[in-house]
């Protein structure tokens, strides 16, 4: 478990976290809400996701600077894995558009 919550993480560690995430196959539960990460960390999310290499079962991210620049992408990422049980992506600033895509993938993936 990574505990990460108001630590003021940016997009530099975002995108570091996101390589190493990509490889581990231990960490089931990361949780980086409430800190200062945007679109560029929640990209790189979504391409380490979508590898479906990690065993991640619960991410969350809430009350970061996310929006839907990257959350159809994210969405993406959500639906070619299969370990993610749980996602908080609460208080960001997306719309009707990612949220729609985002019920796809709720719609399809049996885990989420």
């Amino acid at each position: 478990m990574l505990k990460a919550r108001n630590c003021n993480i940016n997009d530099n560690f975002g995108a570091l976290f996101c390589e190493h995430l990509e490889k581990n196959k231990h960490l089931r539960v990361v949780d980086l809400s409430n800190n200062m990460m945007t679109d560029a960390s929640l990209k790189a999310l979504a391409i380490a996701l979508k590898k479906n290499q990690c065993r991640l079962e619960h991410l969350k991210l809430a009350s970061n600077l996310f929006s839907d620049k990257e959350g159809v992408r994210f969405s993406e990422g959500l639906k070619h894995n299969q370990f993610i049980k749980s996602v908080d992506l609460t208080n960001n600033n997306f719309t009707d558009k990612t949220a729609t895509h985002m019920l796809a993938v709720i719609m399809r993936q049996a885990s989420l």
